[in-house]
């Protein structure tokens, strides 16, 4: 409670006036009186009207650029609705055997299969670009009604941390487009938060729901998968070492290993699904080659949250120190209460280590710092969540974190619109080019360009990467920049004797700076052309290099140059016919 001065301490009282009137002379005001005040209307605020109403504001400025924008652009959200729109027309026996001439499926089920499953799906009753709108609606959706049912698993109160994990909402590997490893960040909070409510409880119902979720954890992403699984690892040891300490140590200490046991009876489609991956794909690392200084700079700053440029840099770090200080008033005033949650620390000493000591590759899939730097602070968050707050400090935590996010989602509103207006230039070639095509892009800007060779759009991610996937997600073509079907990742697979990456690739190949590529050979070993070209903002200082020059001799003789879009970004090339 607030203690509050008497009243009239703060009056010089004479002892001429028997009425207590106070005199004009004041005495010098009360140094906490004014601090006193303020806290105890912080106090008095309805907090759960106010919490609702932030996180509507949030939600607001999230959902905005998705739907105000006619496209929401990220590396290789184009490409997944590409391929979950070849899946939806396989499937209805939409151009088969268009298809088929190109694409085989993938005989195995792999962990990052989750958003193909529901483009897909979205497809069937929708537009592509409108299912791609979808997703990212439930995934904003889904992120923060996911965490929030995380944070309020041990203290209902504690619902409030969600606004400080609001900004972690848009990272930069979701606009790399990491769709599958997005999503698998809500499974993480539900499978973790479903876990804290009920660990205790017995009954097969409850442990049917904990493998299923497991199991589609694991479909998503195996990161986020390792992750979830070590949390509820290391909180059964702090359950474990609290237990120690009572005086019906063997009771307790029998009803863990009992749970332990049907926990892991519960896992075990996931760990086969995982063990699977790992037989087929190996445990071969490959060492980062990053400075620690590096590593330890980015993480400090929380990089993975600078998504378009240098004016993000500031908040993200107010959110670091934010966390940190937090969890070092938790620390020293460890209580009671949350001894038992202390194993979620143990899992986040476990996740710096890896952060810091990560390998560039495992099983051939590259664990880039950005995947496994927000882990760490999203632990941390979640131990916060389990232990007890001073209702002031708690709502002072959210009120930062509320402004954090409200900035850095307002900042860069801006720049989603920029990059919807350069799709929609990109897409307006659409209309020139026939249906059932083979169609390829010559990227010199993968970052993107402001109209009539302008400034880069980017600096910080090459979004512009897989924006020819959008004209085939629109049209029926084959995108020979359908990176995801040379990987043995995702549902499609590109058939070996018709392989882009293997016959047409020349030099840097066409995803290398400078792209290059031979018609020729490519001709000669698939018996296919590649009936249009489109380069991507090539500039005047570009037009400079024996490559670009190369290209551009090779377009000259086999094609012909049929549109130039306003803004200079696009030139749609088309092959010329006998």
């Amino acid at each position: 409670m607030l203690a509050f001065p008497k009243s009239g301490s703060g009056f010089k009282v004479s002892k001429s006036n028997p009425k207590n009137v106070p005199n004009r002379e004041i005495r010098q005001p009360n140094p906490y009186l004014a601090v006193v005040m303020v806290l105890a209307a912080f106090q008095r605020i309805n907090w759960k009207r106010t919490e609702w109403v932030l996180v509507a504001l949030l939600l607001g400025l999230a959902l905005w650029p998705v739907w105000a924008n006619a496209f929401f652009l990220t590396n290789d959200g184009p490409c997944h609705l590409y391929n979950a729109r070849i899946l939806r027309d396989m499937l209805l026996g939409n151009d088969s055997a268009f298809y088929a001439e190109w694409f085989t499926l993938n005989p195995n089920i792999e962990p990052n299969w989750l958003n193909h499953f529901l483009l897909t799906v979205f497809q069937l009753v929708f537009p592509p670009v409108f299912s791609e709108k979808l997703f990212l609606t439930l995934y904003i959706l889904g992120f923060v009604f996911a965490f929030r049912y995380l944070a309020r698993s041990i203290y209902p109160a504690n619902g409030a941390f969600l606004l400080v994990a609001m900004p972690f909402l848009f990272h930069k590997v979701f606009l790399m487009g990491f769709f599958n490893y997005s999503a698998s960040v809500i499974l993480f909070f539900v499978l973790v938060g479903f876990w804290l409510r009920n660990f205790e409880k017995e009954g097969w119902r409850w442990r049917m729901v904990l493998g299923t979720l497991m199991l589609v954890l694991g479909l998503s992403h195996p990161v986020s998968y390792a992750m979830a699984m070590g949390t509820i690892f290391f909180h059964w040891v702090g359950q474990f070492l609290a237990g120690v300490m009572r005086a019906d140590r063997g009771v307790k200490l029998k009803a863990l290993a009992l749970l332990a046991l049907k926990t892991i009876l519960a896992a075990l489609p996931s760990l086969m699904l995982l063990g699977s991956f790992i037989l087929r794909k190996g445990t071969d690392s490959i060492a980062s080659q990053a400075k620690p200084q590096t590593i330890f700079e980015d993480f400090v700053q929380l990089r993975a949250l600078i998504l378009f440029h240098p004016g993000e840099t500031t908040w993200p770090i107010v959110l670091s120190i934010l966390i940190a200080v937090m969890l070092m008033v938790g620390l020293f005033s460890l209580s009671r209460q949350s001894k038992g949650h202390t194993g979620i620390l143990l899992m986040l000493g476990t996740t710096l280590v890896v952060y810091f000591f990560q390998p560039a590759v495992v099983a051939g899939v590259g664990i880039m710092p950005e995947r496994l730097q927000i882990y760490p602070y999203l632990i941390a968050i979640i131990w916060l969540a389990c232990r007890p707050w001073p209702t002031w400090m708690l709502r002072s935590a959210a009120l930062i974190g509320f402004l954090v996010a409200g900035i850095l989602f307002s900042i860069r509103l801006p720049n989603y619109a920029n990059t919807s207006l350069a799709v929609e230039e990109f897409v307006s070639v659409q209309p020139h080019m026939r249906p059932h095509s083979t169609v390829l892009m010559l990227d010199y800007a993968p970052e993107g360009r402001y109209p009539n060779e302008g400034p880069l759009l980017s600096d910080e991610a090459y979004i512009f990467m897989h924006i020819a996937e959008y004209l085939g997600a629109l049209q029926p073509h084959i995108i020979l920049n359908n990176y995801e079907a040379n990987t043995h990742w995702f549902p499609l697979r590109w058939n070996p004797d018709k392989d882009p990456y293997v016959h047409l690739g020349e030099g840097p190949g066409f995803e290398g700076w400078l792209p290059t590529v031979n018609f020729e050979k490519f001709r000669m070993e698939t018996g296919k052309d590649v009936d249009y070209v489109i380069t991507w903002c090539l500039n005047n200082e570009l037009r400079q290099y024996e490559g670009v020059k190369l290209m551009q001799d090779r377009l000259k003789q086999d094609y012909t140059e049929v549109l130039v879009t306003e803004g200079g970004r696009v030139r749609l090339w088309e092959r010329k016919r006998p």
